[in-house]
């Protein structure tokens, strides 16, 4: 039910997205992200973003975006996993990759990945890249603005799979809410089977049996034998 604030933005964006598989995919890297980290849903450390402007929900970590999916107006859906730039180097093979700074003067950078080459995010030497980010991402000492616009349900989609299911349904069809908000839940009809109370009463006679039990006899040829005379 859409009666949290928080929620009607979150299914706006995982509408403008586009793709449950992808928006799950990324949910799972946010659990990971939330195990790795161990801080809690409200910490002032971290900030879950919907933004209004664009198709997009980002996970920061202090000043610094670690985690992001992304629909951009042209093209696939893309996922921003953020390393340290000294990192990078490490990453030069995967020719797939697409790197780019979050600020001009950051260390740091995201790893963008379009939803073709989905596979690329479980490659190992990427994951250490950004799990290691992440460890010092948390020990940073700046802080930035994003705690004011945390969005608490994003944390709880991450940890609660069937909280998310609810909210993709929701997403994917918006007059679902609606519904729900006013009383109007569609319910699936009950198929009616009659019961054997509901049958009429007959009392059991020779009569009635013989008439609801039709048993055909078996007809069975007869057997002659002939003897011839000796």
């Amino acid at each position: 039910m859409l009666t949290d604030t928080q929620q009607q933005p979150l299914v706006e964006r995982i509408r403008d997205i586009g793709h449950a598989e992808a928006v799950r995919r990324f949910f799972g890297l946010l659990k990971d992200l939330i195990d790795i980290v161990n801080l809690p849903n409200g910490d002032a450390r971290l900030a879950f973003v919907v933004k209004q402007d664009k198709s997009s929900i980002t996970a920061n970590i202090n000043f610094f975006q670690a985690l992001r999916i992304q629909k951009p107006r042209r093209g696939e859906v893309e996922y921003h996993l953020t390393i340290k730039k000294s990192y990078q180097d490490r990453l030069k093979s995967i020719e797939e990759l697409v790197f780019e700074p979050l600020t001009e003067k950051s260390d740091y950078l995201a790893v963008i990945i379009g939803q073709s080459n989905v596979h690329l995010l479980y490659t190992p030497v990427l994951r250490t890249g950004w799990e290691d980010c992440l460890l010092e991402l948390v020990e940073s000492t700046k802080r930035g603005p994003h705690l004011a616009r945390h969005n608490a349900d994003v944390y709880r989609a991450a940890e609660d799979e069937a909280f998310l299911s609810e909210l993709i349904r929701l997403a994917d069809d918006p007059t679902l809410g609606d519904r729900i908000l006013n009383g109007q839940v569609v319910e699936e009809p009950e198929a009616n089977y009659e019961t054997e109370s509901q049958l009429p009463k007959q009392p059991i006679t020779s009569f009635s049996l013989a008439h609801r039990v039709q048993v055909k006899p078996l007809r069975c040829n007869r057997i002659y034998v002939i003897r011839m005379p000796a």
